[in-house]
């Protein structure tokens, strides 16, 4: 067996050892598990901090909570944290339960975005990349960021008003739909904006890889510790892997798109069959990577794939307790 192949091994096995060491006995209440979780999560970000605060050099973007179509009501800011949905729920606002199913689909995108200075800032530093490759000019960079603002606020409208537990199945599907119907008009707007469908698909794919782009963030301190930082091309060569394993099985859905808050029954069972397609996603990553990361690399990209687990694991968790559905 060659160092290559027995590093992977020994990297395969631990995240095998992991993930049964989670699912080996699960307590009876997802609170309980909730709880347990974030005590994990708060040594992961523990050691994010002191890893960021060592490499003070790295700029990390502001870490909060998961574009057309369903993938467009992926939160704006979506990173896998548990508190994800309570946290829009908060800064949002939360929905009553609605007398009928238009009254809960109408709260979810009545009304005008509120295009404030702090969420134009979001945007710009969200879309900034873009921005630049686009080459917009003044007036059409404050136009594309007062379209970015609108579109953000639909989604983070739509997911605070799915977060209420007493919302029947019926009203989360009317909020869904609500939803998006705004996001497709939204997305006609920026669509002829940009004036190209090239630009536009750029723009698309960009926008869904913000989870990845935010797990990235988390990330980069960790392979810089290990000594072995990885090149723009090799982190977006990783954004579009785990961005295609993310998103290669529509029938069981996404763990952070409205369309899995609305539909799914968010118990025990589809937790664990999430967490299961992390754990494969993690041996295929694990198993591409070695034509295009040096071992080092590979082992730390096994440390970041352990942390990300168990921050989807509390996200989910804290998924099945905000929606009552355990």
């Amino acid at each position: 067996m060659t160092k290559s192949s027995l590093l992977f091994a020994i990297i395969a096995l631990g995240m095998t050892a992991v993930a049964a060491s989670l699912w080996v006995t699960r307590p009876p209440d997802s609170d309980a598990r909730v709880a347990i979780l974030e005590g994990k999560l708060k040594e992961a970000n523990a050691t994010i901090a002191r890893l960021s605060k060592q490499h003070s050099s790295t700029t990390l973007a502001p870490h909060s909570t998961a574009g057309g179509g369903m993938a467009s009501l992926i939160p704006a800011d979506s990173a896998p944290a548990p508190g994800s949905v309570a946290h829009t729920q908060n800064d949002q606002g939360t929905a009553g339960g609605g007398n009928n199913d238009q009254e809960a689909a109408a709260t979810a995108s009545s009304g005008p975005p509120v295009k404030s200075d702090k969420r134009l800032a979001e945007a710009e530093a969200r879309y900034s990349d873009l921005i630049n490759q686009f080459g917009l000019q003044p007036d059409e960079k404050e136009a594309f960021k007062n379209l970015a603002a609108k579109r953000d606020d639909i989604r983070n409208r739509v997911f605070a008003k799915l977060a209420d537990p007493p919302l029947t199945p019926a009203q989360r599907q009317a909020i869904l739909s609500e939803g998006q119907a705004a996001m497709a008009q939204i997305d006609g707007s920026i669509r002829q904006f940009l004036n190209n469908d090239q630009d536009y698909n750029t723009f698309l794919k960009y926008d869904h890889q913000n989870v990845e782009r935010n797990q990235m963030n988390d990330a980069r301190p960790i392979f810089e510790k290990n000594g072995a930082p990885l090149s723009s091309s090799q982190e977006q060569w990783l954004n579009d892997e785990f961005w295609k394993l993310r998103t290669s099985d529509p029938a069981l859905g996404d763990a952070y798109s409205a369309e899995t808050l609305a539909g799914r029954r968010i118990d025990g069972q589809y937790i664990a069959r999430l967490l299961a397609k992390h754990d494969k996603d993690t041996a295929i990553a694990l198993q591409d990577a070695r034509t295009q990361m040096s071992q080092p690399q590979i082992a730390a990209l096994g440390t970041v794939r352990y942390q990300q687990r168990v921050r989807l694991e509390a996200h989910l968790w804290n998924m099945a307790r905000t929606t009552g559905q355990r």
